[in-house]
């Protein structure tokens, strides 16, 4: 996979941006009393000042303020257009016109309230220049930045300006609260100073530390929190991992190497696995670079709702505990929210999307239980039950017996207590061992195929391997298996679970459900009468192309077919039946004729076997 981390999904769908013609004209803003003009959208340019990151003054004429880009247009002599400004690029810009007082009208009692408004003092900490400081009649402040209106003598004549947040770590505007406190004797000099300090050195601490440090306990702290990262840029947990000196660039060059032979394991977790990085040095990327919010999982109250939504084996296998359910979608909580094959496994249990947020993984397990318990659950029933089933987790090859037994004593069991209708659900553990364990094993009987034929009424579900060309028993499921045993093998591929009259095609990574498994599948799915479906899994015996020279060709027809594949015209034909090695003979060929000097291009359905060097098309 990519390391390439995405911020998760936005709880507030987001509306697309109006097209630049449809776009409001920029007005400047103007102090909020009634004596002054409201905010005109500008017509013309403006003539301005331009305050550079050199304290230098620069005369010019202001065309179009963009808060949403952080681009201002001006015109600056000798130039006769506009060039684009960054906001990172001056301290403050200056419009020269200043703004006047409207003189109230007779009986405007509205209009001579303002003698009663005062200037207040505003202080600006500029970054790398001495502070910005001085008096506002009033002052609108946005994310872009800091609108001002200094007063001019005492005709009311206001000077506008406009400081970019880029330029100033901090603003003071108005009677600080430490005075105040003073003033009414609520507080010593000495206790404000304490604050300050203490604030002062929460300024220079990095969001990331402060998260580590103040875990989220609240629901409203958590959206909040997700609103936020919602809005940071994309950032490589590579490139976190070297900012905060984990690790150096040669082991993230190394690792990357590494997760290109399997693209199921995430960057983060290749690094864990080498010894680069620990766990929770990982957590603390995903929290000081990437923005993930810190759940404390231990002390959030996670909502009944939430938790119905994953079953509780699922919870356990995948270690992911629901908090909330907004806006349709479910925020849980991961040890790593980086991983997508978690998230996808999650999602498919649940049907819906999901948000993932950070907590510790020393403190899950025990939340995870806690949680569920509270919800009413039966934890320790629960837990025995895995206990037995890990009993058999080594994929051997009497492993799929042992499964089957155990699934058809639970299913009598069920019979006996009348309850012979009840289906197995796809997230169900012992389901997802089996079809692992039948991959596995077939795998080492050198199966080509595997057909899942499910059978109408109360029939078995019947499992058959091709090998040899012909075809071999290999299990027969109970019928409640049959829905689910389809709809499991449906979501390894990622195809549409809810799509059952028409066929579909796809293909397992096996790699990302079995750690270690260096195998591919391509699956098909046809429905079949009596609104039921069968499938079959073509084993794709490597994901690596055979030598030319490894095929038992005849050498005689070897060197025929080496001749004809380095013809730079012609059609080389390749025929026969199901199985017969159509794709590996061609991909041995392509092998052989791909050089650094020859450009190559296929055009597959579907791909089954990759190599570098060639251009792929899936058609």
């Amino acid at each position: 996979m990519s390391d390439l981390s995405m911020p998760p999904l936005s709880l507030v769908p987001q509306e697309g941006a109006a097209p630049p013609a449809a776009q409001e004209r920029f007005a400047w803003p103007t102090p909020p009393f009634a004596c002054y003009a409201p905010p005109l959208p500008m017509m013309q340019p403006l003539g301005c000042e331009i305050e550079g990151t050199n304290g230098r003054l620069m005369k010019g004429q202001l065309v179009l303020l963009d808060l949403a880009a952080s681009v201002a247009q001006v015109i600056v002599a000798p130039a006769r257009t506009a060039m684009p400004l960054r906001f990172s690029q001056f301290r403050r810009l200056i419009l020269t016109a200043p703004l006047t007082r409207q003189e109230p009208a007779a009986g405007d009692a509205a209009l001579h309230g303002l003698d009663a408004a005062t200037s207040t003092k505003f202080s600006i900490a500029l970054n790398a220049a001495p502070a910005l400081e001085g008096l506002t009649l009033g002052h609108v402040e946005s994310e872009a930045g800091l609108f001002l209106f200094e007063p001019l003598g005492n005709a009311g004549d206001l000077r506008r300006s406009f400081v970019p947040r880029a330029a100033y770590s901090h603003a003071d505007i108005g009677q600080r609260i430490g005075e105040v406190l003073i003033e009414q004797h609520l507080a010593t000099p000495q206790q404000v100073q304490s604050a300050l300090a203490q604030q002062n050195q929460l300024r220079h601490q990095k969001i990331g530390d402060i998260l580590l440090t103040k875990q989220i306990v609240t629901p409203e702290q958590l959206v909040e929190a997700i609103a936020q990262q919602s809005r940071m840029p994309m950032v490589r947990i590579g490139e976190a991992l070297i900012a905060l000196g984990f690790i150096n660039a040669d082991q993230l060059n190394e690792a990357l190497v590494q997760q290109r032979e399997d693209r199921s394991v995430p960057l983060g977790e290749v690094l864990v696995r080498m010894g680069y990085v620990t766990r929770p040095d990982l957590q603390t990327a995903l929290a000081r670079k990437m923005g993930y919010p810190l759940v404390d999982v231990i002390n959030f109250p996670a909502e009944t709702d939430a938790l119905a939504k994953l079953p509780y084996p699922v919870a356990t296998r995948l270690q992911a505990l629901p908090l909330l359910l907004r806006a349709g979608r479910l925020i849980v909580a991961l040890d790593d929210p980086s991983r997508p094959d978690k998230i996808d496994e999650i999602e498919f249990a649940i049907q819906g999307k999901v948000l993932p947020v950070l907590a510790f993984s020393h403190a899950l397990p025990g939340a995870i239980d806690k949680a569920y318990e509270r919800m009413g659950a039966d934890v320790q029933a629960a837990k025995l039950a895995a206990a037995e089933a890990e009993g058999s987790s080594d994929y051997e090859l009497d492993d799929a017996g042992k499964l089957l037994a155990s699934l058809e004593q639970q299913t009598n069991g069920e019979h006996e207590d009348g309850d012979s209708g009840s289906q197995i659900e796809q997230s169900d553990n012992s389901l997802v061992r089996l079809i692992n364990s039948m991959i596995v094993e077939a795998q080492t009987q050198g199966v080509s195929d595997i057909h899942v034929e499910c059978q109408p009424g109360k029939q078995k579900v019947k499992i058959r391997f091709r090998k040899d060309g012909l075809l071999r028993p290999y299990i027969e499921l109970p019928n409640t298996y049959r829905s689910a045993l389809i709809a499991r093998i449906k979501i390894m591929c990622d195809l549409d679970i809810s799509e059952r009259r028409k066929p579909q095609d796809g293909k397992i990574n096996f790699g990302k459900f079995v750690p270690g498994a260096r195998l591919e599948l391509r699956v098909a799915t046809i429905p079949t009468n009596n609104g039921l479906e069968d499938a079959v899994l073509r084993l794709l015996a490597s994901a690596k192309p055979i030598p030319l020279n490894d095929l038992g060709l005849a050498p005689e027809n070897l060197r025929k077919l080496k001749a004809a594949s380095e013809r730079p015209y012609g059609m080389l034909l390749c025929v026969g039946p199901t199985g017969s090695g159509k794709t590996t003979t061609l991909h041995s060929v392509l092998g052989f004729i791909n050089t650094p000097e020859r450009k190559l291009w296929t055009a597959e359905d579907p791909v089954e076997i990759t190599q570098a060097g060639i251009r792929q098309v899936q058609v």
